[in-house]
């Protein structure tokens, strides 16, 4: 039994590891969850049926025992939650951080050309960008302002965004 707790107990850690550092909080987190609890019911349901009509067979109530265990793993991936809103709100903060950074050279180069340039960083184009900020265009320079923009994954339309005009970041849910 402590062998079957021990590897209950690591497939728990694993799941909830795997669900905070792939769904990160985010929509698809939800949907992990939600894929979870539905496994869970199904497997609890099976491993209740099996157990009920199988209990003197000990090949049945093992295959029962495991299905319940493994639905006890399922069900301990509600732990993942508030972890995964923790690491999401690290990567919004990293974003925005990022794009703080950038806002002098844009103020400078406002100054001395006349103008927003079109894009953020062109002396440092390798930099690291924060991982809410790949593969998007976060920055948009007009005449007299610019926005920083990026989607908050935690919401399924939500976004983040700057507007140089009054200096705030605001967040958008739906």
């Amino acid at each position: 039994m402590l062998k079957v707790f021990a590897l209950a107990l690591a497939a728990s850690v694993a799941l909830n590891a795997a669900m905070v550092f792939v769904g990160r909080g985010s929509i698809t987190h939800v949907f992990m969850l939600i894929a979870a609890f539905w496994l869970l019911v199904i497997l609890t349901m099976a491993g209740g049926v099996i157990l009920l009509f199988g209990r003197r067979r000990p090949i049945l109530r093992r295959i029962g025992t495991g299905a319940l265990v493994a639905a006890a793993v399922l069900m301990s991936s509600v732990v993942s939650i508030p972890l995964g809103s923790r690491v999401n709100r690290a990567d919004i903060e990293r974003a925005k951080e990022f794009c703080d950074r950038l806002r002098p050279e844009l103020e400078r180069q406002k100054r001395e050309t006349g103008r927003y340039p079109d894009h953020p960083f062109p002396d440092s184009a390798g930099a690291r960008l924060p991982r809410l900020l790949r593969g998007i265009d976060f920055y948009d320079a007009c005449e007299n302002h610019y926005t920083f923009s990026f989607y908050d994954p935690s919401e399924l339309f939500g976004f983040v965004d700057y507007d140089s005009r009054n200096g705030t970041w605001v967040e958008w849910t739906d």
